[in-house]
This record gives C-alpha cells, sequence and structure tokens, in this order.
C-alpha cells in the first residue's frame, strides 16, 4: 500500500519515479489504533516529498541519494494533533 499511495502521489505532482532500487518504504500499518493507515500515508508523503527533492538535487549537479522512509517514525510524526485541543474555536496545547 504504501508504494502504491508513493506512486500515485508522484503522477498527480508530475515527479519522474526515481526507481524501485531507489526508493525503500519499511513497515507497515496498524502504528496506531485506528482503521486509517496513518503511518504508510505520512511514509508514502515523505517519499514522494524525498522524490522531488532528489530530482531538484540531480539538476543542480549533486549526487544521486536513495530514499528511505519508516512507516513507525512517519505515523510519529502526526502524533502532534494528539497533543491539540480545541478551546473557543482555536487550538491550543493541552497542559
Amino acid at each position: 500500500m504504501p508504494l502504491d499511495t508513493f506512486n500515485q502521489l508522484l503522477t498527480l505532482v508530475g515527479v519522474a519515479h526515481p526507481g524501485d532500487d531507489i526508493v525503500e518504504i519499511a513497515g507497515s500499518d496498524p502504528v496506531y489504533d485506528t482503521p486509517f493507515k496513518v503511518g504508510e500515508a505520512s511514509a508514502a508523503i515523505l517519499a514522494a516529498q524525498g522524490a522531488a527533492i532528489r530530482e531538484i538535487w540531480l539538476q543542480r549537479g549533486g549526487k544521486d541519494q536513495k530514499i528511505k522512509t519508516d512507516v513507525r517514525a512517519a505515523a510519529t510524526e502526526t502524533a502532534g494533533v494528539f497533543f491539540q485541543s480545541l478551546v473557543t474555536g482555536d487550538f491550543c496545547w493541552r497542559g
């Protein structure tokens, strides 16, 4: 699933696929107790971002690099929303 989402994102934004030997998305959901594939979606987004940055880097004469994301780490990056609450229409930190 993460690679399918990654491929769809690249097509959507018009970035060339860097090749299967360049991209690795490790792990799978569930990371959190939710029906949504938060980790896989986040990892695919980060990998697509990496592919776009890689394309710019190569155009500027940079050395080729591999793109690797981890589903668990990507899901953890989304956890900030758990520390927010809605108070009078504005988000604020719980504390």
